[in-house]
């Protein structure tokens, strides 16, 4: 994302040519209302500063998934702007909502400027013709009217070098301001994290029992904080004093020992003691990864549901990560009865989400208005080899700088590619990693995937498809592999040359992006 003057915006917005520079160069996406009020507010400030003069830094609709976007940021040395544009209030509770989320965005604000009083939070409301500034009062949790002239000496004008031409927001990652709660049990269980208003919506359905029937699935592709909305929902219902089953796929890992221990009224189970465990003790069982369930393990909680209505089932779980065909997935999706969708991918970065995308669908995939493929190299690093045996020397070299070697299964039968990985030291495989994230992996892909027609699905019609003869879903350990990455992706391209084409013709080239 790049930064606006306010001469340049007011010049751009009077030529008709903003909507087109912010998609293409700028890389922000205002709505039709906010662009109208800038304009008003940016006329304003013309006024007292001349016509000879201009504000430079100004940066639009920003969006890290975790919050409500920022409508309009300025960065000084010292400071920080956060400017909320609204054309009117019909009511008081706008008020309210306009604190709430100036409450909330100050949660990430405080990473970049951790002293309260070098954020200044302000209002322009345009209401019946008028236009007013307020500014949001920390300790009181308030809105205060003020005049133009105080607004005008937050900008700090008085130091014309003063303004950031960098993004501070746009530049945090997700491990600035997320949570592992299995890897950082003290923070989860202190509530030092963050859910999205879609999470606490989707947590507060659960708890006041909005939905259908006894079943209700969480669908949730990753990186939208399925396991997070999970734990906090089953930590509420233990403070309630619900008695709560955490059932959840893969090694019982130390994390789960400790809310074991810390958390009351919730137990916590691998999916395989299931067939050991008494079910009826438990007011809900919440299934985590509920995807990776056998079959006879998902048919084993629906029955118990059938025959208990008064016990509550929530299943997450996202159908992209499901590895095999004994992974009971298509029976869980029609075992519930009702489902609700976690969109929001608060754990990804968006440039490696968006690479990700791009590599599993030829075509259909659009490049965000908040892409700047210019920076795209920032995040993801591509490599082409003939051969494992010339990949391997880079890969341990990414492991030297403390990247995640994630590899494919493999299968215990047959002999497939990624068994040309094991002499590699301290990789982990697809199975291992579900349900986690690291700030830095590398892992490849090679010739047992390749692109296939997919006539279940018009609007991405050609799709990453596995012609290996792996027991595992091939294409889907690829998707998982790659996005377990919050920070960077290495991706090492192994004798497939049609994919490298692919990637550097269609994902890193601009014109073909436009």
């Amino acid at each position: 994302m790049k930064s606006i003057t306010l001469n340049e915006y007011l010049s751009l917005a009077g030529r008709n040519l903003l909507r087109q520079a912010e998609e293409n160069y700028f890389h922000c996406n205002q709505k039709d209302v906010e662009i109208k009020t800038t304009i008003t507010l940016f006329r304003l400030l013309k006024e007292r500063i001349g016509m000879y003069n201009d504000i430079t830094g100004f940066f639009f609709d920003t969006d890290i998934n975790i919050v409500s976007d920022f409508d309009i940021l300025r960065f000084t040395k010292s400071s920080i702007i956060n400017i909320e544009l609204k054309s009117s209030l019909r009511d008081q509770n706008v008020y309210k909502e306009v604190e709430r989320k100036f409450r909330n965005q100050n949660r990430i604000l405080r990473i970049v400027r951790p002293q309260e009083e070098q954020i200044h939070d302000v209002l322009f409301l345009i209401k019946n013709e008028k236009c007013d500034f307020y500014t949001h009062d920390v300790l009181s949790d308030s809105l205060k009217l003020i005049d133009i002239e105080e607004f005008i000496g937050y900008l700090e004008l008085g130091s014309p070098d003063n303004a950031i031409s960098e993004n501070l927001v746009e530049n945090l990652r997700p491990s600035d301001y997320l949570i592992d709660p299995i890897k950082k049990t003290d923070d989860f269980i202190n509530d030092n994290y963050y859910l999205t208003q879609q999470q606490v919506q989707v947590k507060d359905d659960i708890l006041h029992n909005r939905h259908k029937g006894n079943i209700l699935g969480v669908k949730g592709n990753a990186g939208t904080g399925k396991t997070l909305v999970a734990l906090d929902t089953a930590k509420s219902l233990s403070r309630e004093g619900k008695n709560v089953l955490f059932i959840f796929s893969g090694t019982m890992k130390d994390g789960h020992k400790t809310l074991n221990s810390r958390l009351d009224n919730v137990t916590f189970i691998q999916a395989k003691s299931i067939y050991d465990t008494y079910l009826s003790a438990y007011d809900y069982i919440i299934v985590d990864e509920a995807q990776r369930l056998y079959l006879d393990q998902a048919r084993m909680i629906g029955t118990f549901a059938t025959n208990n209505p008064d016990k509550k089932i929530i299943m997450f779980y996202d159908q992209n990560q499901s590895l095999s065909k004994k992974d009971g997935l298509y029976f869980i999706n029609n075992l519930c009865d009702y489902k609700v969708s976690l969109s929001k991918k608060i754990r990804s970065n968006l440039y490696i989400t968006y690479f990700i995308d791009k590599i599993m669908y030829k075509v259909g995939v659009n490049k965000p208005a908040q892409i700047d493929l210019g920076k795209l190299s920032n995040y993801v690093t591509v490599r082409f080899f003939n051969s494992s045996r010339d990949a391997k020397p880079w890969i341990k070299e990414k492991i030297e700088e403390g990247f995640i070697f994630i590899k494919p299964s493999g299968d215990r039968l047959n002999k497939v590619s990624a068994d040309s990985y094991l002499d590699i030291p301290f990789f982990q495989d697809t199975h291992g990693v579900i349900g986690n994230q690291f700030s830095n992996v590398v892992t490849y892909i090679d010739e047992g995937l390749i692109y296939k027609k997919d006539d279940t699905n018009p609007h991405r019609p050609i799709k990453l498809t596995k012609v290996s003869n792996d027991y595992y879903f091939l294409e889907n350990e690829f998707y998982v592999n790659c996005s377990r990455a919050t920070d960077n992706l290495a991706l090492a391209i192994v004798n497939n040359e049609e994919i490298y084409k692919h990637i550097i013709s269609s994902v890193f080239n601009f014109d073909a992006n436009k």
